[in-house]
């Protein structure tokens, strides 16, 4: 019999082509896996510390980012501030975006926090956070909650407290030499990555302080300190290698320096005053009359003092004129960049919660609620669009 070829089945032909898709999407996947694990294997494996090693814990900023697109909560612009929070029951550190306008609070980074006793620190470092885990441990991260690859040259100091000058160049902060906390304060070149300069670890200059920011002309890095009753403002000059107190008060009890400004705004069991570290001008700005003051920040514009007293925020002109009562809180956290509005706690018996309350117009938005497994809290900043 002579050989009859065999016509093609269409469905047969159909089959195999439906089958050969889902080989390929089947090793797609497998593939996919297999780079996460490999992620996963290789955060695990690399070393970190405090002089710009490479992170030393498992980060999962990526598991937060699908979580928000999945909830609809990420939101790509408006302007927004960064906080950190420490939970007791889970035990882990989260950083948030929090957007409000409207309100949206979006975890951009996630991290194991076992240390009940110890409080994590977030500091800005350049365009990113530097985040302080404990005693010689670092992560650097971006403000959308990716780790940083670092170089040896990048350095990131033990203790949180430090500045870096506004071209880039030096770096202010305390050089740690011990597990007991024995610091020296230090001058560090950037561009060379040494330190050029150091007081000795018993020096007044040494004692730790805030660094509230840098002259005009970028030669003077201003620390400030509020300590049993006492604010000092420390100005460390970076070309000099000097040091000097600019300011010093007793029986403070909160106090802000503000270096565009030279001043110094403070308040204590008598009144609310201002210094300016120029002409060493000290002015009253009003009296308290046994108010007892917990916070007190000046308005960008310097039109205005607003400050926290007696469960309430009060606003009076710079000139001691105009006092009013705005709003009940417990404490100001932040005047918004604008001026006009302030980010406050207000802590009830329930618990505390955030808000933001006008400060020239009568405005209240409550910004969610505080809740009581929250052992630790910080403002980092505002920013606006990505950029500060």
């Amino acid at each position: 019999m002579p050989f009859q070829p065999v016509q093609s089945d269409p469905e047969y032909h159909s089959f195999q082509r439906r089958q050969s898709f889902l080989w390929v999407a089947l090793l797609g996947v497998v593939l996919l896996i297999g780079g996460v694990v490999f992620l996963i294997a290789y955060q695990l494996m690399r070393g970190g510390g405090g002089n710009g090693g490479a992170p030393s814990a498992v980060v999962m900023p990526a598991v937060n980012a699908v979580a928000s697109i999945i909830r609809g909560e990420a939101v790509s612009q408006g302007d927004y501030f960064l906080m950190s929070e420490v939970s007791s029951t889970d035990k882990r550190l989260r950083i948030f975006k929090v957007y409000y306008a409207p309100f949206s609070k979006e975890e951009i980074f996630a991290i194991p926090w076992r240390d009940g006793a110890a409080a994590p620190v977030v500091a800005e470092y350049g365009e990113n956070l530097a985040v302080f885990l404990d005693s010689g441990r670092s992560i650097v991260i971006t403000r959308e909650g990716k780790t940083v690859s670092l170089s040896n040259s990048f350095f990131v100091p033990e203790d949180p407290h430090f500045t870096i000058s506004p071209d880039g160049k030096k770096m202010v902060y305390f050089k740690q030499f011990s597990s007991l906390g024995t610091k020296s304060l230090t001058i560090r070149d950037l561009e060379k990555n040494e330190d050029v300069f150091g007081w000795p670890i018993n020096s007044p200059a040494s004692e730790t302080c805030d660094f509230s920011g840098w002259s005009a002309d970028g030669g003077k890095a201003y620390c400030t300190s509020v300590k049993n009753g006492r604010v000092m403002v420390k100005a460390v000059d970076v070309r000099r290698y000097s040091y000097a107190v600019a300011a010093s008060f007793s029986g403070v009890r909160d106090a802000q320096f503000y270096p565009a400004h030279a001043l110094v705004v403070a308040a204590d069991k008598q009144s609310i005053f201002t210094f300016d570290i120029t002409t060493k001008e000290k002015k009253d700005v009003l009296a308290l009359a046994g108010e007892a003051v917990e916070s007190v920040f000046l308005a960008p514009d310097r039109s205005k003092i607003v400050f926290t007293a007696g469960g309430a925020v009060h606003a009076v002109g710079l000139d001691g004129s105009g006092k009013k009562e705005i709003d009940h809180a417990t404490r100001i956290l932040s005047l918004l960049p604008d001026g006009a509005r302030a980010l406050v706690e207000v802590s009830e018996d329930g618990g505390a919660h955030y808000a933001i309350i006008g400060i020239d117009e009568e405005s209240h938005a409550e910004l969610g609620g505080i809740t009581k497994d929250i052992v630790h809290a910080q403002f980092i900043g505002w920013f606006s669009g990505g950029v500060k």
